[in-house]
């Protein structure tokens, strides 16, 4: 299980990398950490690590690499993430997608042009479930999946 001491030991290792290390598995270390931790701090601190170790990494790519390309795909990466943090039970939750958007802009993570502002603030401007309502959705299916007759049958069998 993901704990506090290998993120502030992944920290270490991004913070120390140098042109010749090898970051692309510190890469896919912090996004297997984004979704599989729980809080919103570690998520956050995460989206810096991202930011940091491609901040880098981008300084050292070979002159065969698109540096455009690059770019392309890192921001697709870290909107894929913002995603992940404002997805409850399958839908995404309009309220916490605007959330995310105004924490990235105040860490200087997300440029104020970011597609993600505009559609935030349409989305909550229109009609949309709640992010309690997301949760109480979530937590309903979970208990019907918990308690489902295909469930109770299924243990006969094991």
């Amino acid at each position: 299980m993901f704990n506090i001491m290998e993120l502030d030991e992944l920290e270490k290792k991004i913070e120390a990398l140098n042109e010749r290390s090898r970051w692309l598995p510190l890469h896919e270390q912090v996004l297997k950490n984004h979704e599989i931790v729980s809080s919103d701090e570690d998520k956050e601190k995460l989206l810096d690590l991202h930011k940091t170790l491609l901040d880098k990494a981008e300084k050292w790519l070979p002159d065969s690499i698109d540096v455009d390309r690059f770019r392309e795909l890192r921001l697709k990466e870290y909107n894929k993430m913002l995603l992940n943090e404002a997805t409850i039970g399958g839908s995404l939750c309009v309220e916490t997608l605007y959330e995310l958007t105004q924490r990235e802009l105040q860490a200087g993570r997300m440029s104020p042009t970011h597609e993600f502002i505009e559609i935030a603030i349409q989305a909550t401007a229109a009609e949309h479930y709640s992010h309690d309502q997301l949760v109480r959705q979530k937590e309903k299916i979970q208990s019907l999946q918990e308690h489902s007759v295909l469930n109770k049958l299924s243990r006969l069998f094991k």
